[in-house]
């Protein structure tokens, strides 16, 4: 995947409890002054950064929370093109590997990075589709789950707020606008650092005429979403039996993970990502992303404590036409969309659910 430049900036107030199990925790504080709320805007102007790791496992778990201002808000609607992101890193590059992600905030987008080619995501990001319905003085959170692989260097996890812009090419990756990238804490494996504050620093001139998602973003009714899905269903039954294509299904409701194993195996699924649903105590929707489909880490998303789990919604990967064809007629699955050259794919389960309330 392709490295995207950084910006490393921000100051956090740190403070260390420990438990008197294997489980560790750390907690970091931020907020803003009131010019941050249009010069830097898609940093929330309050938040907390928690990372807890588990020495038996062993892994980490960093999680934010945070809240935007009416002022935020509105500086987001006046650059709808640019989408709110959030990423955790290994800043080390080497000493964990990313295992899932999951966040509140509408229509989520994942990815996942490898920066240094070991075969070992670095850094998880979330970025969201749908500014629209993220509202002001509203809680928000993005959780990570990283296994420790390497303490050799004492790796350190991190997080940053930033915004993106669109993929320039279908199956692209959100790109992170460069001098945007905020810091929001860091901790330490072995002991926590604290990050060094800096002064406020002058406003970036954003373009507002960037293209977006234009025709994922064109979907407003259940009419518009029901003709976008009779037309990418239709374009599969025009592909070659024996090519493999890059699809992304969308599910008609959540599928327990038996089931997905089911699905894969009857119609030869390469699966190279998958988007599950869950909801949490505040009855706030959930959506869980991983790129990883073995047992251990699909148990582990299903038993994660932060949220109930209903299962899993979105499937990405490799298949034959022939397979994808027979799948577009199975009544699980509502759409299948197929990426080209000239087509993305962009995962339906979002609008269907936000369009059939």
């Amino acid at each position: 995947m392709k490295s995207k430049k950084r910006l490393l900036s921000g100051a956090a107030l740190l403070s260390i409890c420990l438990s008197a199990t294997s489980v560790f925790a750390a907690s970091s504080t931020w907020s803003n002054n009131g010019s941050y709320e249009k010069t830097i805007w898609w940093k929330p102007y309050s938040g907390t950064f928690n990372v807890t790791k588990d020495s038996s496992y062993p892994k980490i778990t960093a999680r934010i929370d945070f809240k935007y201002s009416a002022n935020q808000k509105s500086e987001m609607m006046r650059y709808i093109s640019y989408y709110p992101t959030y990423d955790f890193r290994d800043e080390s590059k080497n000493g964990f590997d990313g295992s899932f992600i999951s966040t509140n905030l509408p229509d989520p987008k994942y990815d996942y990075e490898d920066d240094n080619g070991d075969g070992k995501d670095d850094e998880l990001e979330a970025v969201s589709r749908d500014q629209w319905s993220i509202s002001a003085n509203t809680n928000y959170y993005v959780t990570s789950s990283f296994g420790v692989v390497n303490t050799t260097n004492d790796p350190k996890v991190s997080s940053y707020a930033s915004i993106s812009v669109a993929p320039i090419y279908p199956g692209g990756d959100y790109n992170t606008v460069a001098g945007t990238a905020e810091l929001l804490g860091v901790f330490k494996y072995s002991q926590l650092s604290t990050p060094s504050s800096v002064s406020n620093r002058e406003a970036l001139v954003l373009n507002t005429e960037i293209l977006a998602d234009r025709e994922y973003d064109k979907i407003k009714t259940k009419g518009d979403l029901e003709n976008y899905k009779n037309n990418v269903n239709k374009r599969v039954e025009r592909f070659k039996s024996n090519d493999d294509y890059q699809f992304v299904i969308t599910l008609k409701n959540p599928m327990s993970i038996d089931s997905f194993y089911d699905l894969v195996s009857d119609y030869n699924l390469e699966v190279s990502e998958l988007y599950a649903r869950g909801i949490d105590s505040e009855k706030n929707i959930v959506t869980i992303g991983t790129k990883t489909i073995q047992p251990e880490v699909l148990e582990s998303i299903q038993k994660e404590a932060s949220y109930s789990f209903k299962g899993i919604i979105e499937i990405e990967g490799t298949a034959k036409g022939k397979d994808l064809k027979k799948i577009m007629k199975n009544d699980k699955v509502f759409a299948v969309e197929v990426q080209t050259e000239d087509q993305p794919a962009f995962g339906l389960y979002w609008k269907k659910e936000t369009l059939n309330k």
